[in-house]
């Protein structure tokens, strides 16, 4: 009887172990579809692509060699260079800039200042209302005859011709200065959440002990949170160099028309969307994936370089 029962035990876990497998498996059916579908076979595409052209058979770097042509010529070359410093002052604005201005101010809502809930909620209204709304107010207070022209002309500040007829966004010589201020007006919601997450899970007893040592606002936050906090300041940071020739999104929302705006990541997206719609047989998809594998592969070393020097800075404390 006991053997018995012993093999019906077994009997029943093996079952149910089997159940639990196909359970997991079909669980995870559907996300690894996904990533296959939607991640693997694009990036794979891509990269395959970009030694194509529709009018040469096989294995070319045409698409390549054009783009260094047109980067050494006089006549496409400054505008190339022009999107390429872009995309580098709109990565130094929310890195090198922002990051730690947004950082500062967390530690100051974190330690609970006289109105620090209205001031969060203020801080946090860019990343509650998206983007793109935020992106339409701001186009709205830039137009032709928008409340910024009225409030210079009120205080008589001249306005050149240019950007009175055109408006701020789409202005060459003001476009640029307006995207690196909404950049760091709605640079600060997400990154506030993620800092002032990280210093919550910071243990109490830490800044008591601190406060008993005679610590100050300032050692405190030099000496106890940013060294505890670091490997988030790391992942941001990281996230960020990611993104510096990818990000096209703030000049599509902002100030598409305008070429003294134009980054890489546009110039990418751009070159897409016109793909469909091209005589030439050279301008299709194969020349932008080009264009995007040649700054990939100038990003990867800068990207692991940069997580190498922060992984130096302070080493990641657990507690």
């Amino acid at each position: 009887m006991a053997k018995s029962h012993n093999a019906l035990r077994k009997g029943y876990s093996s079952r149910a172990h089997r159940r639990e497998t196909w359970f997991i498996l079909a669980m995870l059916a559907i996300p690894f579809a996904n990533f296959l579908v939607f991640w693997l076979w694009p990036n794979f595409r891509s990269i395959t692509i970009a030694f194509e052209v529709p009018s040469i058979e096989g294995f070319t770097l045409y698409n390549f060699e054009r783009f260094f042509d047109e980067l050494a010529s006089d006549v496409t070359g400054p505008q190339m260079w022009k999107m390429i410093d872009n995309s580098l002052i709109l990565f130094v604005v929310s890195t090198v800039i922002s990051l730690p201005i947004v950082l500062f101010i967390s530690y100051i809502l974190f330690k609970k200042i006289p109105g620090y809930k209205a001031f969060r909620v203020l801080f946090y209204l860019p990343a509650i209302l998206g983007t793109t709304v935020m992106s339409q107010i701001f186009k709205s207070l830039l137009m032709t005859g928008g409340p910024l022209e009225k409030l210079l002309d009120a205080l008589h500040i001249p306005i050149d011709d240019m950007t009175r007829f055109a408006g701020f966004l789409n202005a060459p010589d003001t476009g640029m200065l307006m995207v690196v201020i909404f950049v760091l007006w709605t640079g600060v919601g997400v990154n506030m959440i993620m800092f002032t997450g990280a210093m919550n899970r910071v243990p109490q007893e830490i800044f008591e002990s601190a406060r008993i040592d005679g610590v100050g606002f300032f050692r405190e936050f030099f000496s106890i949170i940013l060294p505890l906090i670091w490997p988030t300041v790391t992942t941001m940071i990281v996230f960020s160099m990611v993104g510096i020739f990818s990000n096209a999104s703030l000049v599509l929302l902002l100030c598409p028309e305008n070429t003294a705006c134009c980054n890489v990541g546009y110039y990418i997206l751009r070159y897409t969307l016109n793909a469909n719609y091209t005589i030439r047989v050279e301008d299709t998809f194969c020349y932008p994936a080009a264009v995007g594998l040649i700054f990939t592969l100038v990003n990867v070393p800068l990207v692991f370089g940069v997580k190498k020097l922060c992984d130096r800075v302070s080493k990641n404390i657990e507690y």
